[in-house]
Order: structure tokens, then sequence, then C-alpha cells
């Protein structure tokens, strides 16, 4: 009877052994689940990174600015000064204060004008306006008709202006010089021009102020 219990313990034993390696097996074969879900991580990783570096990069770009030739355009027009009348005309680009410039210079007659301009927006930093004295110190000594004779000529045509009713400055039209003013006296306006080479009337007009 003994070995009979003995026996059938031993059985059971033997199935319990058995059993449990089964729950072993069907464990090892759930835990590789998790690990095949892994495995796909990387290739999940790979197309992120695809991803971003397939966006496009930003980038910025910078205005050239102005040219010379729009700098001069931009001068000119200010001025109110047409390019064929230009005596003497100058452009050099230089760097300011840390922007670039356009120093724009040209000559109509004994006018110079002389232009700061802004390479990056066209905008006029600067203008200036001079007359050169050597030109019109050149022009005077060319002129054989005194200046005062000129201004004492026209006032005899005014009975009872002055001086003071009078504005002349001497000028050269087409290579010809010549004394140009202005008498403004008893409400009326004279405008005159004078040869400065004879002393002859070339024009003589008179209205009135109110006209």
């Amino acid at each position: 009877m003994k070995k009979r219990i003995f026996a059938a313990a031993l059985v059971c034993a033997v199935l319990l052994a058995a059993l449990s390696g089964c729950t072993i097996q069907i464990g090892g074969g759930s835990e590789s689940a998790p690990a095949s879900t892994q495995s796909q991580s990387p290739s999940q990783a790979a197309g992120g990174e695809n991803a971003s570096t397939s966006a496009p990069a930003s980038v910025g770009q910078t205005a050239d600015g102005i040219t010379e030739d729009e700098a001069k355009g931009i001068a000119l027009e200010h001025a109110k000064v047409k390019e064929e009348d230009l005596t003497g005309l100058r452009i050099r680009q230089e760097r300011d204060d840390g922007a670039d410039i356009y120093n724009v210079e040209f000559y109509v007659g004994n006018q110079e004008y002389d232009y700061e301009i802004r390479v990056s927006d066209g905008q006029i930093l600067q203008a200036d306006y001079d007359i050169e004295d050597d030109f019109y110190t050149s022009m005077t000594s060319a002129a054989t008709y005194a200046e005062a004779d000129a201004r004492a000529a026209a006032l005899a045509r005014v009975p009872g202006a002055a001086d003071q009713h009078i504005y002349m400055h001497l000028e050269q039209d087409n290579g010809r010089l010549i004394y140009e003013g202005k008498i403004v006296y008893q409400q009326m306006e004279y405008d005159f021009e004078i040869d400065a080479g004879t002393g002859d009337f070339i024009s003589w007009e008179q209205e009135s102020v109110f006209d």
C-alpha cells in the first residue's frame, strides 16, 4: 500500500515538473513579444531623422541696394538738374558710420552739388550746394564792362530807385557773359540783362508786382 502511495506521489511530482516546464516556455514566449516591439524603434527613429533632415532650412536674403546710376538719378532729381547740363560728375562708394553710401558730386557751371546717399535704400543723408568762387572770379575778370557801371545803367532807367532796390549777378549764357538783374520799386518789378562785354541791354521787362 505504501508503495502505491509513493508511486502516485512520484507520478504527481513528474506531472508537476512537466507542467512547470510548459509554464516557463509559455512565459518565455510571452516575453519575446516586447522584444519584437522594441525592434521597430530603430526604424521609427530613422524615419524621424529622415523627416527632420528633409525639412528645408530657412535662408535669409539681403538686398543688394541701389546702383551708382540710381544714386545719380536720385541726386539729379533732388537738385532739379538735367544730366545733359552737367559740366562734371564723380560718384564713389564709401563707408560712413557703419553704412555704405554713395558720394555723388556734380557741377553745373560754377555750381557744385555734393550728395551722400545710402546704398541700402537710396535715402539722401546729406546734400550740399556751393558756388565755386574761383570760377566766378575768372568770369568777373573776363567781363570788360564793370558791374558798378551795369548797376548804374539799370538804375538810370528807373527814376528814384537806389542800390537797395536792385539785385544783380554775373552769369554765363551759352558762352556769353551777362549781368542778369531785377529792380523792385514802387510796386513795379523790372527784369533786365546786360552784356558784360559791351554794356548793351539785351533785355528789359517791367510789370506790376501784383501781376
